[in-house]
């Protein structure tokens, strides 16, 4: 139950992270759309319509950071992030074991102090009432709970990873091979 909860969790994670990259694009492009059209009304008319997407740079900005912090946790499950083989590539058995366990623990580590403070300043802004300063008066703790979130989904994936190596479980392995540098 729990697997399948945490399997869940992690995906959720990566499909809300899609879904701000697909905002990302939308928004963007809508942009660019809208920009052409400003660009056409001046040639043919003399002077641009003036259309704009309010905000749509800061807007981008927060889907960013909410793709990429969100994305974290289920692009370590899938064995996607880029690590540094030299070391553990001579290691085998326990010693492997050991290295693997360590980095997963003080990875976990700073994502749990990292999502502790993040969270933090979180319920500072909600409770300052801090809105953002740009075009788009959105409530800070908005765009910050993102990260949050992300960091928190990583530190639960990261513990989860240790888990599975402190139970024999070594599904590094894979991952470690396949993306050494």
């Amino acid at each position: 139950m729990l697997r399948r909860f945490l399997d869940w969790l992690y995906d959720a994670a990566g499909a809300v992270a899609a879904i701000f990259l697909m905002a990302i694009v939308a928004i963007v492009l809508g942009q660019v759309i809208l920009n052409i059209v400003n660009a056409l009304g001046f040639r043919l008319f003399g002077q641009a319509s003036g259309f704009s997407i309010p905000g749509y740079a800061e807007l981008a900005g927060y889907f960013l950071s909410g793709s990429v912090f969100l994305g974290l946790a289920p692009t370590l499950r899938s064995g996607g992030h880029i690590r540094v083989g030299l070391l553990i590539s001579g290691l085998k058995g326990p010693a492997r074991r050991l290295v693997l366990l360590w980095s997963v623990i003080v990875a976990g580590g700073l994502s749990a102090f990292a999502s502790v403070h993040m969270l933090a300043m979180v319920r500072e802004s909600y409770e300052f009432g801090d809105l953002a300063q740009g075009l788009l008066p959105i409530p800070l703790w908005i765009p910050q709970s993102l990260p949050a979130a992300g960091l928190l989904v990583l530190a639960v994936a990261l513990a989860d990873q240790a888990v599975g190596l402190l139970s024999g479980d070594d599904t590094d392995r894979e991952s470690v091979e396949k993306y050494q540098v």
